[in-house]
C-alpha cells in the first residue's frame, strides 16, 4: 500500500500538494472572511457619507430659512415706507389705503410662509425639538400681537396647516401672558 499511496503522490501537481482538500476548504473560509470585512467596511462608508450628507442638507436647508428672514427684514430696515406701512397696518390695517393693505397682507403672508417653512422642518426633525417656540416666535408674536397683525392673523389662519396655526396661537397667548 505504501507503494501505491507514494505514487499517488508522486502523481500530484504541485498545486494540488501545496491546496490539498482541507486547505481549501481553509482559504475558502479566510475569502469569506475577507468578503465580509470589505463588505462592512463598505456599508461604513456609505453610512458615513449619507450621514455627511443628512448634516449638509440640514445646513442648507437652515440656511435658505435664515436667508428667507433677512431678506424680510432688509426690505423693512431699508426701506422707510415699508417699515412705516407695517407700523401703520400694525395700528389698525383698515386705515391703509388699497395699495398698502394688499402690501402689508403680502409682507406679513410672506413672513408666516418663512416661519411655517421652519415649523415644518422642526416637525420632521430637520430642526432641533424647541427652536421653533425658542427662536422663531418672538418674531411673529411682535407683530400678530398688534391690532392689525391680530386681525390679519384671524383672517388668515385658514390659509395655513392646522398644527402650525394652533403653534402660533399658543406662541401668542404665552407672549401676552409674559407681558
Amino acid at each position: 500500500m505504501n507503494e501505491q499511496t507514494e505514487s499517488h503522490e508522486d502523481r500530484q501537481s504541485g498545486f494540488q500538494r501545496l491546496f490539498p482538500h482541507k486547505r481549501m476548504e481553509y482559504w475558502a473560509h479566510v475569502a469569506h472572511i475577507v468578503n465580509a470585512v470589505a463588505v462592512s467596511g463598505t456599508l461604513l462608508y456609505v453610512g458615513l457619507e449619507l450621514h455627511h450628507n443628512s448634516v449638509m442638507a440640514e445646513r442648507m436647508s437652515h440656511d435658505a430659512s435664515f436667508q428667507q428672514a433677512v431678506q424680510i427684514q432688509l426690505a423693512i430696515g431699508e426701506h422707510r415706507e415699508v417699515a412705516e406701512m407695517l407700523i401703520r397696518g400694525e395700528g389698525d390695517a383698515a386705515a391703509l389705503d388699497a395699495p398698502d393693505q394688499f402690501r402689508f397682507d403680502r409682507m406679513l403672508t410672506a413672513m408666516m410662509r418663512g416661519y411655517q417653512q421652519i415649523w415644518e422642518r422642526e416637525q420632521l426633525g430637520t430642526f432641533p425639538a424647541g427652536n421653533f417656540a425658542r427662536e422663531v416666535a418672538p418674531g411673529f408674536t411682535s407683530h400678530l400681537g398688534t391690532p392689525g397683525g391680530s386681525e390679519w392673523w384671524q383672517r388668515r389662519k385658514p390659509a395655513f396647516p392646522v398644527g402650525f396655526v394652533r403653534d402660533v396661537d399658543k406662541a401668542v397667548v404665552d407672549a401676552r401672558s409674559a407681558r
